[in-house]
């Protein structure tokens, strides 16, 4: 099988260095903490937190390796400071199949990390974190183009598929063909959740006629209690 390519059956476990077949796993460690680079609060609070040395951990995974086809579940995210280049070079130099938990974490961390930020960086961060996982990259720029990244109509299937989880709306797979940047799919879905401004103008409309009605129902109200 093609470095990157997942078997022909539908399923397939995702790692930072591509897609691989399940029963290429006889092992894995479900929740591990190897790279990160968390919070200078939570840092400074307690320093053995900060794992920010992937050197030290290199010597554990060869050993884990050594038990045959391994798989670790790396659970620090994105707010707390993952490190996905640090895991592709740990996952490249130990041949342990390692995969990166996503999305955000506890209030905590999630609000200082995204308050602040524009969404369009926040979701070019999405997108770019996808094409490197179903290429196999340890990172994608914004302005790198998905086809010279080593991304096929498979993984590009495979990506729309995931972002439109991870958005919660539809990524049609032919955006990712026609905007084959992290940058230009990020614009193109950006124009795409605009609203509609015709209908924004029609609810206006609307809004301001049912104002001057209840002026009008309160004026009538108020002149006839005077007559009164």
């Amino acid at each position: 099988m093609a470095r990157g390519e997942p078997s022909t059956t539908s399923a397939f476990v995702s790692t930072v260095l591509g897609p691989v077949d399940p029963d290429e796993l006889n092992y894995i460690d479900a929740h591990e903490h190897l790279v990160a680079h968390p919070p200078a609060s939570v840092v400074a609070q307690d320093g053995d937190l900060a794992l920010d040395q992937p050197e030290r951990v290199q010597a554990d995974l060869t050993a884990l390796r050594a038990w045959g086809r391994v798989g670790v579940v790396e659970m620090t995210t994105v707010d707390y400071g993952r490190d996905v280049a640090g895991l592709h070079a740990l996952g490249q130099r130990t041949g342990v199949r390692i995969i990166a938990a996503t999305g955000f974490n506890k209030g905590r961390y999630c609000r200082p990390f995204c308050e602040g930020r524009d969404p369009d960086e926040l979701a070019e961060a999405q997108i770019a974190e996808i094409l490197a996982e179903v290429t196999g990259r340890a990172a994608i720029g914004r302005l790198d183009n998905f086809f010279d990244a080593g991304a096929h109509s498979l993984s590009l299937a495979q990506a729309a598929l995931r972002l439109s989880a991870r958005l919660g709306r539809e990524v049609p797979i032919l955006s990712m063909f026609e905007h084959p940047s992290v940058a230009a799919l990020a614009e193109q879905l950006a124009a795409r959740s605009a609203p509609n401004q015709g209908l924004v103008r029609s609810l206006v409309r609307g809004h301001e006629q049912r104002r001057r009605l209840a002026r009008m129902v309160l004026s009538r109200a108020s002149n006839a209690v005077g007559d009164v």
